[in-house]
């Protein structure tokens, strides 16, 4: 997947983090508008399916995330580590550890953890506020001091990283996300 820009585009002169939001916006948005993500309030088999996948996918993240990421932006999410570690999913879904592997191999590449640091990251702080009133008893997950989401995307805009192949993975992370949503209810 390569997501292009014209070279005449607006998009040129933006910071990483507001190109690739600009560039990724309509697979953002086919995570958002996915049945799964309308669901979530609702049904509580979405919303602890969707709890579990945050976690795996954080235990994979927080293992590197000091060495990347300076500790005074306080986005590690530990404490939710903690209080949910003893919970398990009874689905078992192929998409998901599709999903998680992938994970892991780009935790071994600057560029591409940076760029999944973007994409689960910023959108726990994006979304917090609303998955908040969905999940209080998840509230540590969900909370950010308000400098923090603009500190990350400031210290994402300033690393000399491929610029590219940070928006294509996160192009890529957000079409993984809808292939796990799919799979929730092919297997329901």
């Amino acid at each position: 997947m390569l997501i292009t820009m014209d070279k005449s585009s607006s998009l040129e002169n933006l910071k990483l983090c507001s190109r690739t939001y600009n560039l990724t916006r309509d697979y953002h948005k086919l995570v958002d508008s996915h049945l799964f993500v309308k669901n979530i309030e609702y049904g509580s088999e979405e919303a602890e399916f969707y709890i579990y996948m945050i976690y795996k996918v954080l235990i994979i993240l927080e293992t590197k995330l000091n060495s990347v990421i300076p500790d005074d932006l306080n986005v590690s999410r530990k404490e939710f580590l903690e209080c949910y570690k003893y919970r398990d999913s009874s689905h078992s879904l192929s998409s998901l550890d599709k999903l998680l592997s992938k994970i892991s191999v780009d935790t071994l590449n600057r560029t591409l953890y940076l760029s999944e640091v973007y994409l689960w990251y910023l959108s726990l702080m994006s979304g917090g506020r609303i998955l908040k009133q969905h999940f209080p008893q998840y509230s540590c997950l969900f909370t950010f001091f308000k400098e923090t989401k603009t500190q990350l995307k400031k210290y994402i805009d300033s690393q000399n990283i491929n610029e590219q192949l940070f928006i294509d993975n996160v192009a890529i992370g957000y079409s993984l996300i809808t292939s796990v949503f799919d799979e929730f209810y092919e297997k329901k």
